[in-house]
């Protein structure tokens, strides 16, 4: 058990300074007594602590933000729904897995980039969701998800769904192409649509970044020195050229409410820019809300 002292105040420490220094190391001025060894050694035990904390949190922050499921490449997926398993070759040694569920004569296509845990045989079920609107879906793993493979770092996530967009626009000639990023995949999504033409971005809670974010849960680490996955969304959306919708629950307590309503501040005087409110709503259940399925019926019409 460590016992922290609180610190003296200015005053007593004048009295330390001015005072007279028995014997026994106590500081006796004023009906004032300090043991101030045993002060100092509590200051450093806690000063140690804290260092020790800001280098496990250095350590294990991938473990924090990532939370992945790896798969053999032997593992077949099933769906409900037609499905397609491609691999995509990206820079830095990577190599991106992702699912492409096809409808006929498809109005377009749908990058959706998922949230930090599991992988595509999570997150399949919304391609499947997505399928009413009449788009193909591709939803892809991050390296070190289900079948992806390669060293991350954020410089290069950004970089693979930036590879991943340009080879598949160009194999295919889909007529729009939307951009779709859900929680951690909002802060690849935004950048992506800020130097790629798209005709549509949706984020489903976003956040300003990901440092703001880690800033709420831990408020006494110093973030913006101990980060390395930053995702500053807010530089990037005011250079969106396209139409993008934020849709953020009230009650969501991964990514507050607070920080997409932060996100949607720095935009919120240009015309493109949507916020979609659903009262109640947390951070795994807005797709079950009426106002979220007629606003993207609405968008991708």
């Amino acid at each position: 058990m460590v016992s922290i002292l609180v610190s003296p105040s200015p005053n007593k420490w004048l009295d330390y300074l001015l005072g007279v220094i028995d014997k026994k190391g106590q500081i006796c001025k004023s009906n004032t007594s300090i043991d101030f060894e045993y002060d100092f050694a509590n200051t450093i035990y806690v000063i140690a602590i804290y260092f020790g904390l800001m280098l496990v949190f250095f350590l294990i922050q991938e473990k924090i933000l990532f939370v992945p499921k790896h798969i053999s490449d032997l593992k077949p997926f099933r769906f409900g729904s037609d499905f397609e398993e491609v691999y995509f070759e990206t820079s830095n040694e990577g190599r991106i897995h992702g699912i492409i569920f096809r409808v006929d004569k498809p109005k377009g296509l749908i990058l959706y980039l998922h949230g930090n845990t599991g992988n595509l045989k999570r997150w399949g079920y919304m391609g499947e969701e997505l399928l009413e609107f009449g788009y193909d879906v591709l939803i892809i793993d991050y390296r070190g998800f289900g079948k992806s493979i390669g060293r991350r770092t954020e410089e290069i996530m950004h970089q693979d769904v930036l590879d991943v967009f340009d080879q598949i626009t160009a194999k295919n000639d889909y007529k729009k192409h939307i951009v779709y990023g859900r929680s951690l995949g909002t802060g690849f999504a935004v950048p992506l649509a800020a130097k790629r033409k798209v005709d549509l971005v949706v984020l489903e809670a976003p956040y300003y970044s990901m440092q703001e974010v880690a800033y709420t849960y831990f408020p006494f680490l110093p973030m913006h020195l101990l980060l390395r996955y930053k995702l500053y969304s807010y530089q990037y959306i005011d250079k969106i050229e396209s139409p993008v919708v934020i849709f953020h629950g009230t009650k969501d307590k991964i990514v507050r409410y607070k920080s997409g309503i932060k996100l949607y501040e720095v935009v919120k005087n240009q015309t493109n820019v949507s916020l979609i409110t659903l009262v109640g709503g947390r951070h795994n259940d807005l797709n079950k809300y009426p106002q979220y399925r007629e606003k993207l019926k609405e968008l991708l019409e």
